[in-house]
């Protein structure tokens, strides 16, 4: 078997404070928080050709060929939530965290 690697950004995004937010609303709540999550940053991903590998909660995984992808991404999620929290304010805002290590990464 031969083993594929190749260099990739990973994107680490989560909601901050999420964990302490899930207690205070019904599940029906936490539910839509993330849906909104989701439906408004998983498309920006695909704008910057990115990769979403997996999700726990309210954590992506996400990965880019280029790491100035990656940045760029970050920075328009970002912007997004921000507009999201000014178009919604009766809710809970959203603010994101992203943490972003480069390397290689590989596999069969």
């Amino acid at each position: 078997m031969k083993l594929h690697t190749e260099n990739l950004t990973v994107l680490f995004v989560d909601i901050v404070g999420y964990t302490a937010a899930t207690s205070r609303h019904s599940r029906t709540e936490n539910a839509d928080l993330l849906k909104s999550f989701n439906e408004t940053l998983v498309p920006i991903v695909h704008h910057f050709r990115g990769k979403k590998i997996k999700s726990i909660g309210d954590a992506m995984l996400l990965t880019f060929r280029s790491p100035t992808d990656a940045m760029l991404c970050s920075m328009a999620m970002q912007d997004a939530m921000h507009q999201r929290n000014l178009q919604a304010p009766g809710s809970d805002p959203i603010h994101k965290m992203s943490i972003i290590p480069r390397g290689q990464a590989g596999g069969a």
